[in-house]
């Protein structure tokens, strides 16, 4: 049983509320098990020769510790494999113990980041220059220099996913399987790498999936009808196409979720246009007020610009779908 809609966030996130919030049950220190999605095959894990002396990989190169005794600088550690164009991947990291200190990073990045540039001082090492692009775990983006908000922090227990995609050069991060909407566009044509980094002691993250597909005629089919709730539905009934939807739930999430924010926003706008024009009316004023008009959102918005969210209560969207498979 697979309900896709247990995927999409259903409010926008509050930072208190899933700072080290976990996402399973495993509570223990270095004992988590759970993978949180089951998936047996990995299409790469973190290359021992690029990780730096203060980084020890386990677990078959899929977790990475950094500093095991103590920290005097930046760790960093590249996936073993690049990332080609033409694909889009999808892999997720859970935090296994708490995060401190000047930063702990998600990311991707060029093979000229230099990894141990940084290895006695502590800084955000994704994003210091035009070669990386970076999730704080302070809820920060970093791209050549540049710091901008993003989303909520996250800690212990937090499960981070990456979407790259390597045909229209976008990348997106999710917080326990919810989107937090598109941080980086027009990344340039050249291979990535996935990259972690940590100034923090005795941190541990682990790889818990990691997984891509070529864009195909399948797929820009699924991203386009999955925003047309009625006849992405008809799609679970299709025999064949329901493990394949299943397989690849990050996609219709992806552009449910923009379609979601663009409705927000023109409900929000409707509700205060209408309550403008209340209140004119109610003062004994003209019906049409000055700035009352300004225009409707613009379709997809939320689709090509950093989003920045906002802590603030909001209905949850319903799906009522269930793939079942």
């Amino acid at each position: 049983m697979v309900d896709i809609s247990k995927f999409v966030y259903s409010e926008l996130l509050d930072t208190e509320k899933f700072y080290g919030n976990p996402f399973c049950k495993c509570d223990k220190k270095m004992a988590c098990t759970c993978n949180g999605k089951e998936i047996t095959c990995y299409d790469w894990c973190w290359d021992a020769e690029s990780a730096t002396a203060s980084t020890v990989l386990r677990r078959n190169n899929l977790e990475v510790h950094f500093h095991p005794s103590y920290s005097s600088g930046t760790a960093a550690v590249r996936g073993n494999r690049p990332l080609q164009q033409g694909n889009v991947y999808y892999w997720e990291i859970k935090m296994l113990t708490p995060l401190y200190g000047t930063d702990v990073m998600v990311g991707v990045g060029t093979k000229k980041v230099q990894l141990d540039k940084y290895a006695h001082q502590f800084c955000s090492l994704m994003g210091s220059d035009a070669e990386s692009w970076g999730f704080s775990y302070t809820g920060s983006l970093h791209h050549n220099g540049r710091v901008e908000s993003y989303g909520p922090p996250f800690g212990k227990g937090s499960t981070i996913g990456i979407y790259l995609d390597m045909w229209e050069d976008t990348l997106e991060f999710f917080l326990d399987r919810r989107p937090l909407g598109i941080a980086f566009q027009s990344l340039r044509a050249c291979e990535l790498y996935p990259i972690v980094c940590s100034t923090a002691a005795q941190s541990a993250m682990r790889i818990t999936c990691c997984i891509s597909q070529p864009v195909s005629l399948k797929l820009l089919s699924l991203r386009a009808l999955s925003t047309y709730e009625e006849s992405f539905r008809y799609l679970l009934d299709v025999p064949g196409l329901r493990k394949y939807i299943a397989d690849s739930w990050w996609m219709p999430v992806v552009t449910r979720s923009q379609k979601i924010s663009d409705e927000v926003a023109r409900e929000d706008y409707l509700r205060a246009k209408k309550k403008l024009k209340d209140d004119v009316d109610g003062a004994g004023g003209s019906s049409t007020a000055a700035g009352a008009d300004c225009g409707l959102p613009p379709a997809a918005s939320c689709g090509r610009f950093v989003v920045k969210r906002k802590s603030r209560p909001q209905e949850p969207p319903s799906l009522p779908f269930t793939c079942s498979l």
